[in-house]
């Protein structure tokens, strides 16, 4: 389900990802071609193995390597690949769509907001509305 959120407007060939991690606001338009390409070379960034964070798509187990180094990745500045996160998170997290979320996004807004008393983050997408 896609909620509202008041933004600014979003080109429909882009797609505005969002984090906020340590009262840090990360955020960028990224271009929806080649968006699949992106997110699958985040898992060779990561400085573990790619094939094993491959073959954590869909799993909590994912979600918190995920999730444990996004830390990492802000404190160094690598921001972008923070946001390829969570896309990636978007489509492999444990209700995540798979690739076919990634489909689709041009527009629109995916926000990871942190989950209060947990290490975590809620993923949603968002239509901007003026």
């Amino acid at each position: 389900m896609t909620k509202d959120f008041y933004a600014r407007p979003v080109p429909l060939d882009r797609v505005r990802a969002e984090m906020v991690l340590d009262h840090r606001l990360f955020t960028a338009d990224l271009p929806v071609s080649g968006l699949a390409e992106e997110v699958e070379r985040y898992e060779s960034l990561l400085g573990i193995e790619p094939e094993r964070m491959a073959a954590m798509r869909g799993t909590l187990e994912g979600m918190m390597t995920a999730a444990e180094v996004a830390p990492r990745l802000a404190d160094r500045g690598e921001g972008m690949t923070l946001l390829l996160g969570v896309l990636w998170a978007l489509a492999h997290g444990p209700e995540g769509g798979g690739w076919p979320a990634l489909d689709g996004l041009g527009g629109q807004i995916v926000r990871a907001t942190p989950l209060d008393g947990l290490c975590g983050w809620m993923i949603e997408t968002c239509q901007p509305v003026e």
